[in-house]
């Protein structure tokens, strides 16, 4: 899964300096070749060097693979392809392993700044190789990142800012959750919208 996500973050990396058409994706996102390309590599590595029978299912393509096989690898190409489109270097590669409707491995990889956290359920959460000790602190002194949406946005974000020292959205959940494992960010909000890559 590093070899696959730092292999897709050169890819992503190198076309971020390119520019970038972007295709409408729904009402509030965006696909671009990028994705795709990005996707298929992480597919062509998990797939074809993993364990035969894994399915991948991945946010452009679907699922390939064995549709019944209990280990899915799960990836986001690009989480914050709005970002990447948009010239903001807020952006990463993700991919997670399920096994048995179980997560077992998480690797997020944020190309530019070359940070990648990984994970897994038997061991500790890591920032390039280093093991990862978040802080504590009190609700006030909290950075939390925010994801929020609905009608009711406006009210509910303002009680969440009331409560902590300040909020931040960054357009990528998948850096979001990493920035909570490594003390970055307190806590990350997102009441909906949250896919399985």
């Amino acid at each position: 899964a590093v070899r696959a996500a730092r292999a897709a973050g050169d890819l992503v990396r190198t076309a971020f300096a390119a520019p970038v058409v972007a295709e409408a994706k729904g009402s509030h996102d965006v696909v671009i070749a990028t994705d795709r390309a990005s996707e298929a590599l992480l597919a062509e590595i998990l797939l074809g060097e993993g364990v035969p029978g894994d399915a991948l299912l991945g946010e452009e393509g679907g699922t390939r693979g064995a549709a019944t096989s209990a280990r899915r690898w799960i990836v986001d190409p690009i989480d914050g392809t709005v970002n990447f489109a948009n010239g903001i270097p807020l952006f990463a590669v993700a991919i997670g392993l399920v096994v048995d409707s179980e997560p077992r491995i998480g690797v997020v990889y944020d190309p530019i700044r070359d940070e990648l956290f990984a994970a897994s359920a038997s061991g500790p959460a890591t920032l390039n190789g280093r093991i990862l000790h978040g802080g504590q602190k009190g609700l006030g002194d909290a950075v939390v990142a925010l994801g929020l949406g609905g009608r009711r946005v406006v009210a509910r974000t303002r009680a969440v800012r009331r409560a902590v020292r300040v909020t931040r959205s960054m357009g990528s959940s998948a850096l979001s959750l990493a920035y909570v494992a490594n003390g970055r960010f307190d806590a990350f909000a997102q009441e909906t919208g949250q896919s399985a890559w």
